[in-house]
């Protein structure tokens, strides 16, 4: 699992809730990422805290303002000059912290000595933004001399990034600092909560994280016909609500029939993507909003007030004539992290030949890409599908497999890899009716090989998922388990393939009356003595290692595989069997999960009681790496 460290601006909101938004789809993409910054950690509250880690810093200063938003020059100035004093000791403690860290890539938004100490760990280090500081304050300071040289300092800084990205609302002249950097859609967060909204007529003010606007909210108030919802609390109007800062802005925005805000990267995009009516009021004096209002020109649902309405029947007759609420746009974010991905991959790996897999089983889909030339595997992450308990009358309950969100967000940022493209469909699929029409579906919207494959072949496979754990001559017992089947595979002294494949997995035993009696059979039917290693492999395997040891998923994956005794498994059994008992119906998802892994553990001590074995290895490799393995198994010969 990579490791990437965002450097985020401690200018506003705008950059954290965008960078929220990227570490999300990159933590999806399977990468663990590292949020520095000063900026409110509720700004983060929606990543899973096992994919990303905060950590409190400041490399940067952005702009000081002065009330009503203004830009402040002597104090920006003076922030400036007190942050070039401390550089060397700036640099120099990120730089430690880079290499301690054991971090693979730099994305910066968009301090600029983060990119000096990449430099100095040897670490890739990659820019995104709609503009740079060099623009900025290249206008700002433009007619003082003092600060040439820092800004010519930070635009030097700036043409070392390895690679640079613009997000929709930026121009080129807006990044002069940037080389060439590539154009993407919109990077925006989505609203992860279920607010809840009193009155359905919503007017949201909302100027940012630096401070509030001069505007008149006792006139807004008597003129609005509605609920006014902000952050001010000196507000006594009895149709204000009062919310607070780390609200889910983003949903609050969802509901709103009217939102009243400055220009700001982070609030164009939300209001682009909800597509709800907006006024917003320029600052006049701040070079980005001019960049901000040319992009979003040709949006009917944004408008600007030109002229602040000086009494409540101006506000009245502002609001009458409010804008139409616009179609939403898709936001860019999972195409932007498989940009970076892209990017990184063929910045260290230049010349290799990748290939990725999908395997995509009863439950959970298991994701990788390989260099082929080197049988080198380079990513992996996995999703859950829940394809099993989608199928009713052996058809799978979806139009489209790519209406699963949590596949559609890998599709979107694996299509941005340049790879050969496989998805091997196994257990509820050699069953479903109408998996071949999904498929077939599947594979030419998103340009991939997809093939149901046989138990043979998922044997084989399996065999070569723990194939770096078998040292030549070794006896050993391979075991996938999955949601709807469970192969079995060993090798005779001849070298030739055994093993079978029994119709029972963790969905299929959860949905059985009598699942005990469903391994014990499965377990006995193995007539093959003397294994001298007892394997399991796949994601099975590694979210029990994981459960028995607490361990976490970057920790695994680094591990490649671990020991699990009997005595650890019976005290896992233990520690699970009352709870997931309790609570094995399919109704709770996360209960029903809990008592599969249940089963799971049954599963593999009446495996190692019936072979006289004391532990078992627990290999993270699955069936797309096992296919990927098999595939290269000459390559390295003919090289």
């Amino acid at each position: 699992m990579y490791r990437f460290a965002i450097y985020i601006s401690n200018h506003g909101y705008g950059h954290a809730t965008r960078m929220a938004a990227l570490a999300q789809a990159l933590n999806d993409f399977g990468i663990n990422t590292f949020i520095c910054t000063d900026r409110p950690d509720f700004l983060f509250q929606n990543l899973d805290p096992e994919c990303y880690t905060y950590r409190k810093c400041s490399l940067d200063g952005g702009v000081k303002h002065q009330e009503n938003l203004v830009a402040d020059l002597v104090a920006t100035k003076e922030m400036l000059l007190g942050l070039f004093s401390r550089r060397e000791d700036l640099v120099h403690q990120e730089a430690i912290w880079l290499r301690k860290n054991k971090i693979d890539l730099v994305i910066a938004d968009i301090p600029y000595f983060i990119i000096e100490a990449a430099g100095y760990a040897q670490i890739p280090a990659f820019g995104i933004s709609n503009f740079d500081w060099v623009f900025i304050y290249g206008e700002l300071f433009k007619d003082d001399p003092d600060l040439k040289l820092i800004i010519n300092t930070i635009y030097g800084l700036y043409r070392r990034l390895d690679k640079c990205y613009l997000p929709a609302l930026g121009t080129a002249l807006s990044v002069p600092g940037f080389r060439n950097p590539e154009s993407c859609g919109i990077l925006v967060r989505s609203s992860q909560a279920d607010t809840k909204i009193l009155h359905k007529n919503i007017l949201l003010i909302m100027f940012g994280g630096e401070g509030e606007m001069s505007v008149d909210f006792p006139q807004i108030c008597a003129a609005w016909e509605g609920e006014v919802l902000s952050i001010n609390s000196s507000v006594q109007a009895s149709n204000h609500r009062l919310i607070p800062r780390d609200a889910d802005f983003s949903a609050l925005m969802q509901q709103a029939s009217l939102v009243l805000c400055k220009p700001g990267y982070s609030t164009f995009a939300e209001i682009r993507q909800a597509g709800v009516p907006a006024y917003y009021i320029p600052r006049r004096n701040y070079p980005e909003e001019r960049v901000l209002i040319e992009g979003v020109q040709g949006y009917a649902n944004l408008r600007e007030i030109s002229k602040l309405p000086e009494n409540e029947q101006e506000w009245r007759d502002l609001f009458a004539n409010k804008p139409e609420r616009g179609s939403g746009e898709e936001a860019a974010n999972e195409q932007i992290a498989g940009l970076i991905l892209r990017d990184y991959l063929q910045l260290k790996h230049p010349k290799a030949k990748l290939l990725s897999v999908f395997d995509m089983g009863s439950n959970n889909l298991n994701y990788c890409i390989f260099d082929q030339d080197k049988r080198k595997l380079l990513h992996r992450v996995w999703i859950t599908t829940s394809l099993a308990l989608n199928t009713r009358d052996n058809l799978l309950s979806f139009n489209q497999l790519d209406d699963i969100a949590a596949l559609r967000k890998l599709l979107v940022s694996d299509a941005q890899i340049p790879s050969e493209k496989r998805l091997l469909a196994t257990g509820i699929m050699r069953r479903a009716l109408n998996a071949p029409e999904l498929l077939d579906k599947l594979s030419s919207a998103w340009k991939l090989e997809a093939k149901i494959i046989s138990s043979k072949a998922e044997m084989r496979y399996a065999w070569y998922a723990a194939s770096s754990h078998l040292a030549k001559g070794l006896k050993a017992l391979v075991i996938d388990i999955g949601g709807s089947s469970t192969e079995l595979v060993w090798r005779a002294e001849t070298g030739a393939f055994h093993g079978q494949s029994c119709e029972i997995g963790l969905v299929s035993l959860a949905q059985s009356q009598e699942p005990q009696c469903l391994m014990q059979e499965a377990v006995e039917s193995i007539a093959e003595q003397g294994f001298e290693r007892i394997i399991t492999v796949g994601l099975t395997a590694t979210i029990l290692a994981k459960i028995a040891t607490g361990k976490t998923w970057w920790e695994l994956w680094n591990l490649g595989a671990m020991l699990l005794s009997i005595q650890e498994l019976t005290k896992l059994r233990e520690r699970l069997g009352k709870e997931a008992e309790a609570n094995k119906s399919e109704s709770n998802p996360a209960a029903f999960r809990l008592y599969t892994m249940l089963l799971a553990t049954d599963f593999l001590i009446l495996i190692l009681d019936r072979f006289g074995s004391k532990e078992i290895m627990v290999s993270n490799d699955g069936i797309s790496i096992g296919y990927a393995r098999y595939k290269t198994r000459n390559r390295l010969a003919r090289l």
